[in-house]
């Protein structure tokens, strides 16, 4: 660990160690703060017991007077994590978690993302968010971390969405109209209502942009809906149906230093020649079902279909027109039993996965229909893409004391690949891959007082390829590319974390720090060439090292002003990398900052108004395996207000926000190892934008 990691380290221990000297008692006593329960730890959990990094956002810090058009907005309050390209929709947000998905040259990449326990990605993989509606969100959790032992593939981390539903006699009923700079409009509505046993939600949104971008134009719209009925002993059947459609997401391409300080507003010449983007249909329906047997066991079911249409145009004439359409199903059964061994709580978890993923998969060189106008052309590829996963685990936590909690974890993953060559005129190229991987899990947890713990845990993970990856052979043929291999990672990790009280009004500080180290072998790594700029292929390297140190920190400074503080430490290096005749040992991982943090204030009074201030800082961020380019580093200052207007039987917000008030320039995404030194997005300048809000008095949660 470098010396200003260690420094850091040793600053944030002895910062907290003030926090977690408690006395040890044998009882403890009780804690007066609302315990936050999590569920995508398997065994629901609160997150101080969790032997494990997790957080937890509510619904006022995923809406309140946010643009609600991703989970960007809401992410930089998690540590951890750090997310880019937010203004580019047809590559989608980038997310990384501890490294996991900072790869990714298009979408989400080495984290699983759920809705209502509902998977927003393929068993290969791949996530888009592009389908998600935050202003229907009344909860997000996220595990830091390795969690192959709990979700299987490609689960580097884990967020876990949870949508609203109307309690009991409170009909939830909201409609919000925003609009701001670059052409921003959304329209969302929301209706609710909770009958006797029933429950149902239902959403819709509209919204577009024209982008701070030169041919950055999006558009698109989205429906949700729930319904839920209560069954006996604690027993529950929930039909979600989930639609989305957004015809137009434009990709104005990555831009070299020299563009950028030219125009940063600009769009590559071949994007423009081309018209890059991408239009997406989506559409899913799920079913969930749990139910409580007696008092010591319980089954859950889970069954899902998704369909997802895509169309895209690349920058490049030999193959550049895509057009995608995946069938995608997946059930899911477990068992759960609680019982006491002994005077020892204990709790066991039987499971099984199981996804099928099919891919039609077409490429097409681009024809030029009218001078300048390129579209669709001949057929370069045709492949039926297919990819299951089987998978089994078991989950067991025990408690040998008030204290102590112990979490052992086994699970068992198959997969298997296939792609049959449809497109015969250069030879079949069919092929298929299969895996088999054993993924443990270790967790510790120790109670230092009714509020605060320690913890510690071994895990591991592994990623397949997804389809996409596999299918793009640098050589140009079909099939799938033989030489990439799954990348597989060890993750250690130690923290501490909980809520002290201070006063007589007991107002808490809330703390988590967590210090992990993660060694991956066969790192995924994305490229491009010279003779096909825009389109990026897949090589693995040796081995990597990743440390970190992560802080998150709130405490009140009034009675309605309260501060929220995360940060986080990485630094990630290649052990052994070489590539053709560069060795890149010992270079820094691009696509991730050294450091990045953010400072929230949030303030709200009785009367209703209210204001939000956030900070944001990402340091320099490297963009190529070489190290020899890089995006500065900046810092964005973020502004919101608004004021919650009580009148007869219902409330009016308006709201007005300004993000990037000093209007500094920035780099929001970076494409890693980008040909032509085309590595460089611009982020957007100052923007504004405002709305208001209609709400009954009584709406839920």
């Amino acid at each position: 660990m470098n010396n200003n990691l260690t420094k850091c380290l040793v600053a944030g221990l002895a910062g907290l160690l003030p926090l977690t000297s408690f006395s040890q008692q044998d009882t403890l006593p009780a804690v007066s703060s609302p315990a936050v329960q999590i569920t995508a730890a398997r065994l629901s959990i609160t997150a101080t017991d969790a032997p494990l990094a997790v957080f937890v956002l509510d619904k006022s810090r995923l809406q309140t007077a946010t643009q609600q058009l991703s989970p960007y907005e809401s992410l930089g309050a998690v540590p951890g994590v750090f997310a880019m390209n937010p203004d580019n929709y047809a590559q989608d947000l980038r997310i990384s978690i501890r490294g996991f998905g900072a790869r990714a040259s298009f979408g989400i990449r080495g984290i699983r993302v759920f809705t209502d326990g509902l998977p927003e990605g393929t068993p290969d993989g791949q996530v888009d968010v592009d389908n998600l509606d935050m202003g229907a969100m009344r909860q997000m959790e996220v595990i830091r971390g390795a969690a192959s032992g709990l979700y299987g593939n490609a689960a580097g981390g884990v967020i876990w969405l949870t949508t609203e539903t109307p309690e009991a006699g409170k009909p939830l009923l909201e409609s919000q109209i925003s609009a701001g700079s670059y052409g921003f409009t959304r329209y969302q509505m929301k209706a609710g209502r909770r009958v006797g046993k029933w429950a149902y939600l239902l959403t819709g949104s509209r919204n577009q942009t024209t982008g701070y971008r030169d041919w950055s134009r999006m558009e698109n719209t989205l429906f949700n809906g729930k319904i839920v009925r209560e069954l006996k002993a604690g027993g529950r059947l929930t039909l979600l149906a989930n639609y989305g459609n957004s015809p137009v997401a434009n990709d104005p391409g990555g831009l070299t230093a020299a563009q950028l300080e030219e125009n940063p507003r600009q769009a590559g010449f071949n994007n423009l020649k081309f018209g890059t983007g991408e239009a997406v249909e989506q559409w899913r329906a799920g079913l969930t079902f749990e139910q409580k047997i007696g008092e010591k066991h319980q089954i859950q079911v889970r069954t899902f279909h998704t369909s997802r249409h895509l169309e895209n145009r690349l920058a490049i004439a030999a193959n550049g027109y895509g057009d995608l359409r995946r069938q995608y199903q997946g059930l899911y059964l477990s068992y759960q039993f609680a019982h006491h061994i002994g005077d020892m709580p204990y709790r066991l978890k039987l499971g099984t996965d199981l996804d099928n993923q099919s891919d039609r998969r077409k490429r097409y060189a681009y024809a030029e229909t009218q001078p300048g106008i390129f579209d669709k052309g001949t057929l370069a590829l045709d492949q039926q893409e297919q990819y299951r996963s089987a998978g089994a685990y078991l989950l067991q936590e025990l408690r040998p004391s008030e204290r102590l909690l112990i979490e052992a974890g086994l699970r068992f993953d198959a997969l298997f690949l296939r792609a049959t060559d449809l497109y015969l005129t250069d030879g079949d190229q069919s092929g298929n891959k299969n895996l088999q991987k054993f993924n443990p899990v270790l967790g510790l947890n120790y109670k230092l007082s009714a509020g605060a713990a320690v913890y510690a845990n071994y895990a591991t993970t592994f990623e397949s390829p997804t389809l996409n990856e596999l299918s793009n052979n640098p050589d140009g043929t079909g099939g799938f590319n033989p030489y990439l291999q799954p990348q597989e990672a060890r993750s250690f990790e130690a923290g501490t974390k909980g809520v002290v009280f201070t006063g007589k009004n007991e107002k808490d500080l809330r703390f988590d720090l967590a210090l992990f180290y993660i060694n991956t072998l066969n790192d995924l790594v994305p490229y491009q060439i010279m003779e096909q700029p825009g389109k990026t292929y897949f090589r693995n390297a040796g081995k990597t090292d990743r440390r970190g140190v992560e802080l998150g920190l709130s405490w009140p400074l009034h009675k309605n002003l309260r501060a929220y503080y995360t940060q986080t430490f990485s630094d990630f290096r290649y052990r052994t990398y070489s590539a053709g005749a560069n060795t890149y040992d010992g270079n820094k991982l691009p696509g991730i900052p050294p450091l990045n943090a953010q400072l929230e204030l949030r303030y709200f009074h009785p009367a209703g108004f209210f204001a939000i201030a956030q900070g944001r800082y990402a340091g320099a961020i490297f963009a190529d395996d070489a190290n020899s380019f890089f995006a500065d580093k900046y810092t964005l200052l973020h502004l919101r207000t608004g004021y919650t207007l009580r009148l007869k039987g219902f409330n009016l917000e308006p709201f007005l926000g300004v993000n990037n008030l000093t209007n500094r320039p920035y780099i929001a995404n970076v494409q890693l190892n980008a040909s032509g030194g085309r590595y460089f997005e611009s982020g957007t300048g100052r923007y504004w934008w405002g709305g208001i809000k209609f709400s009954l008095r009584n709406s839920g949660q």
